[in-house]
């Protein structure tokens, strides 16, 4: 709503915000459950699941941080 706010700097800081919120939401439960358990219980497609969705937030979120980075 505010026009000074929306700039290039602002828009990548909200960006990496979510990239944050999902690898919170969908990757660290699992992992901390795989890392109190000792042993993946929760079969092997979710298992793929889990791993390809941790390599994509993650990704996602360091290109951020680049962005970021760069931007300034």
């Amino acid at each position: 709503m505010e026009r000074h706010l929306q700039n290039v700097a602002n828009y990548l800081i909200l960006s990496l915000a979510i990239a944050d919120l999902l690898v919170a939401i969908l990757v660290m439960p699992l992992s901390a459950l795989y890392e109190i358990s000792g042993q993946w219980t929760l079969g092997s497609v979710l298992c793929d699941i889990w791993t390809s969705t941790d390599v994509l937030c993650c990704t996602s979120s360091i290109l951020h941080l680049v962005a970021i980075a760069l931007d300034r």
